[in-house]
C-alpha cells in the first residue's frame, strides 16, 4: 500500500485534468443520449405522419367514389330518360366533340369501376386515385 501512497503524494495534480476527462466522457455520453432520443422522436413523428396520410388517401379514395357514382348518375338520368334526350338533342348527336369523347370516357370508367375496391378494408390505399381522377 506504500507504494500506493507515495504516488499519491508525488502526483496529487493529475487529479484535475484526469476530471477534466471524466466531466468531458460524461458531456458526450449525455449528447448522445439527446441524439438518440431525436431520432426516436423522429421515427415517432414519421409513422404518425405516415398514418395520418393514409387516412387522408382513404378519404380521397372515397371522396373520388362518390363523384363517379354521382357522375353515372346524373349520365343515366339523361340516357334513361326519353323527355330528356328531346330537351337536350346535342347530348346524341356524335358530331359534337364532347359526344364523341364521351362514350371513351365511358369505357375509361367501366376500366376505373373494374378495379374500384369493394370492401372497405381494400380502400385504404390510394394507388389508383390518380388515374381515377383523369377519368372523371
Amino acid at each position: 500500500m506504500d507504494p500506493f501512497f507515495n504516488f499519491v503524494t508525488h502526483f496529487w495534480w493529475l487529479v484535475f485534468p484526469l476530471s477534466g476527462l471524466a466531466g468531458g466522457w460524461a458531456r458526450s455520453w449525455s449528447k448522445a443520449a439527446e441524439r438518440r432520443h431525436r431520432r426516436r422522436v423522429e421515427l415517432y413523428t414519421l409513422k404518425n405522419q405516415a398514418a395520418q396520410a393514409e387516412q387522408a388517401s382513404q378519404a380521397d379514395v372515397l371522396a373520388l367514389m362518390k363523384a363517379h357514382d354521382t357522375v353515372n348518375k346524373r349520365w343515366l338520368d339523361y340516357e334513361l330518360d326519353v323527355g330528356k334526350l328531346i330537351d337536350y338533342p346535342v347530348m346524341t348527336d356524335v358530331r359534337e366533340p364532347l359526344t364523341v369523347a364521351l362514350p371513351a370516357g365511358q369505357a375509361r370508367g367501366r376500366r376505373a369501376a373494374a378495379r374500384r375496391p369493394g370492401r372497405r378494408q381494400d380502400r385504404r390505399t390510394a394507388c389508383g386515385v390518380p388515374g381515377g381522377r383523369d377519368q372523371l
